[in-house]
C-alpha cells in the first residue's frame, strides 16, 4: 500500500504561471543595486587587504629567512670548529644571504635603469618643448616684422597721396 506522495513543487507548467504572477519589487532591485556596489567595494577592499598581507618575494624571503647569526660566528662555524653539523648550516647561511644580496642589487640596478629612463624621457621632453616654444617665438616675431612692415609700406603710400 503506497499513499500518493504530495508534490513539493509544482509542475512546470504551474512554474510559468507563478513566475508570471511574481512582481519584481522596486525596492528589491535597488536592494539588490547597493548589494552589488557593496560587494564591489568589498572586493577591492579584499584585494588590497590581501596584497598588504603578501608582501613582494625579495621582502618575504628577507622576512621570513633572516637570520640572527653575525657574521663572524657564521665564518666560525664555516671552518668547521663549531662540528659539522654548523658548518653545513652556516655554508648554506651564507649561500642563502649571497642570493639574497645578489637579488637585491639586481633590483636596484632595475629600479636605477627605471629611474635613468624616467629622467631621460622627462629631459626629451623637456629639449622638446622649449624647442617648439622657440619655434613660436620665431613665428610670432617673424609675423610682428611683416605687420611692421606692412604698417609702414601703407603709412608710404598714404603719404604718397
Amino acid at each position: 500500500m503506497s499513499t500518493p506522495r504530495p508534490q513539493a513543487y509544482p509542475a512546470p507548467q504551474d512554474i510559468e504561471g507563478v513566475l508570471a504572477s511574481i512582481k519584481p519589487s522596486s525596492r528589491r532591485n535597488s536592494s539588490l543595486g547597493r548589494q552589488n556596489l557593496a560587494a564591489k567595494s568589498a572586493a577591492r577592499n579584499l584585494r588590497s587587504f590581501n596584497q598588504s598581507r603578501h608582501p613582494s618575494v625579495l621582502d618575504r624571503l628577507e622576512s621570513t629567512h633572516s637570520s640572527t647569526v653575525p657574521m663572524e660566528e657564521l665564518l666560525l662555524d664555516l671552518k668547521g670548529a663549531n662540528g659539522r653539523h654548523k658548518k653545513q648550516r652556516a655554508e648554506e647561511e651564507i649561500e642563502r644571504r649571497a642570493k639574497l644580496q645578489a637579488e637585491k642589487d639586481l633590483q636596484d640596478q632595475r629600479d636605477q635603469q627605471i629611474r635613468r629612463e624616467e629622467r631621460r624621457r622627462q629631459e626629451r621632453w623637456l629639449r622638446q618643448t622649449l624647442e617648439e616654444q622657440q619655434e613660436i617665438m620665431q613665428a610670432q616675431a617673424a609675423q610682428e616684422r611683416l605687420e611692421e612692415e606692412r604698417q609702414r609700406r601703407e603709412k608710404m603710400e598714404e603719404e604718397q597721396f
